[in-house]
């Protein structure tokens, strides 16, 4: 795999245009509107009008993939893993490229919408793999929070579709055995348990590049 991700740029590209025209949708505000007046009480907003939150939480939602991927492809380089991991950064952008059937009621930034969760999804999914079986996180942030909004922005039926076809996905395509017994991963996983345990990480970066409204529990 090289070491950019060339398809990103095609990516960033169909981002860019969804959001552009999703900017005067009157349908794609009445749908937020909608989820706004239904939200979970376990979900609260920080102050200001709720439909505006919404629509920028979805905004920062989407514009993220790009980059969450590049840092996941940078960090399967570095692990020496990345053709183990190659599958999932191309299922992902086909996310956006080529969408699921089952997505194909929706349209516009809703079908965006779709795609962007199924791109957290499985590098969350992922993940958990490498923290359960590593000990380390291998995702440049913590968006369980954020999925569990846009899980139910999307609807409960269809996100349940796309998490068991992310959860396909990961079955398929890891081989524990394979992957996390594979030499320069284990460099990798004691290089960050060294760095973990001799310094405190900067978790600045972290916070500043979630994107959840005010999440209250």
């Amino acid at each position: 795999m090289n070491d950019e991700l060339v398809p990103l740029s095609e990516l960033r590209q169909a981002i860019d245009i969804a959001l552009s025209e999703s900017m005067n949708d009157v349908s794609l505000h009445r749908f937020l509107a909608s989820r706004a007046k239904t939200m979970h009480r376990s979900i609260g907003f920080a102050d200001g009008d709720q439909v505006e939150l919404l629509q920028q939480f979805v905004h920062r939602y989407i514009q993220q993939v790009p980059e969450v991927l590049d840092h996941f492809h940078k960090i399967s380089v570095a692990a020496g893993v990345e053709d183990e991991l190659e599958a999932f950064l191309n299922i992902a952008i086909d996310y956006f490229l080529q969408p699921l059937e089952i997505t194909a009621s929706h349209r516009g930034l809703l079908k965006i919408m779709d795609a962007a969760y199924l791109t957290h999804r499985l590098i969350e999914e992922v993940n958990d793999r490498f923290l359960s079986n590593a000990g380390v996180s291998i995702s440049p942030i913590d968006n369980t929070e954020d999925n569990v909004v846009m899980h139910f922005l999307i609807g409960e039926t269809l996100a349940n579709e796309l998490d068991l076809a992310v959860h396909y996905s990961v079955e398929m395509l890891i081989s524990q055995d394979a992957l996390f017994s594979k030499h320069s991963l284990m460099l990798y996983v004691d290089a960050q348990k060294y760095n973990q345990n001799n310094a405190q990480e900067n978790e600045t970066s972290k916070t500043e590049n979630s994107v959840h409204l005010a999440l209250q529990r």
